[in-house]
């Protein structure tokens, strides 16, 4: 895990925090970091403006399970992580940071699979948890009561990204094993959410290929995704939202803006 001016010492010794970074995560105002390791240990910092060094982290944890992944709100006032071991069922734990620094946890009930990512909704209101059964759950990130949860499909790879729009809707844009689809969810007036319609992303790779993609991250105002497509190698792939909206898949490469197309070696996480 490295920070732009920092060394990897900085994170792995003066920070006290886990060895072995397995997830991390950034809050959207930059200034909680959360990271996780192997054996469970989580740090949360919070990031100096300004600064070049990573002070100690203001919170450790020691979980005793493999950490499989992590989120923390847009503001740093809550942060999750989800763990799994080989005996004990899958844990997903909330804690809830109050103004004076004190941690209050609650852990998610009646979880029935692993969890592979988490992510937090651009206003922190809500908590998503995609697990290995390619189910991805919307929860309640105070009172974790589960809102709405997509259809189950078993993955090995899965990554996804949520757009709030005007009007009470959502869209989730979901890479299921190289695959990526919008699902359109509506909010209703107590909160539940419906899944109403599913289109996919349909984009030949040069020569004429097969399509896979393998991450996504949308901008917070809804206007922009960023895909990592590949084959034999990787690029990163940057979409404009059509206008007007259509029953097609919401986003399409610009016509009016010439955007390069990175090749990357590979790709982690898109932020």
């Amino acid at each position: 895990l490295k920070y732009k001016g920092w060394q990897d010492e900085a994170l792995d010794g003066a920070t006290q925090g886990p060895k072995g970074v397995r997830t991390g995560a950034v809050s959207r105002d930059g200034r909680t970091l959360i990271y996780a390791d192997q054996q469970g240990n989580v740090a949360v910092h919070d990031v100096p403006v300004g600064k070049r060094d990573l002070p100690p982290p203001t919170h450790t944890l020691e979980l005793n399970a493999p950490v499989t992944a992590v989120a923390v709100s847009p503001d740093g006032a809550w942060f999750a992580a989800a763990t799994k071991s080989r005996n004990d069922p899958p844990v997903l734990n909330v804690w809830q940071i109050s103004a004076n620094g004190k941690l209050a946890k609650a852990t998610v009930p009646g979880l029935r699979s692993g969890v592979l990512k988490l992510a937090s909704g651009r206003q922190g209101r809500w908590l998503l948890a995609g697990d290995d059964t390619g189910r991805i759950v919307v929860l309640d990130a105070k009172s974790l009561k589960t809102l709405g949860e997509t259809d189950p499909s078993r993955v090995k790879e899965l990554d996804f990204a949520l757009i709030e729009r005007p009007g009470e809707s959502l869209e989730l844009i979901v890479i299921r094993d190289a695959v990526c689809s919008c699902e359109t969810i509506v909010v209703a007036a107590n909160g539940n959410l419906t899944f109403t319609s599913r289109t996919q992303l349909k984009m030949p790779f040069e020569n004429g290929g097969r399509e896979r993609f393998y991450r996504v991250a949308a901008s917070s105002d809804g206007k922009w995704l960023s895909l990592v497509q590949g084959q034999a190698r990787n690029r990163l792939l940057v979409l404009k939202r059509r206008v007007p909206d259509s029953n097609e898949f919401p986003f399409e490469a610009p016509e009016d803006i010439d955007l390069p197309q990175w090749w990357i070696p590979n790709a982690h996480k898109l932020v």
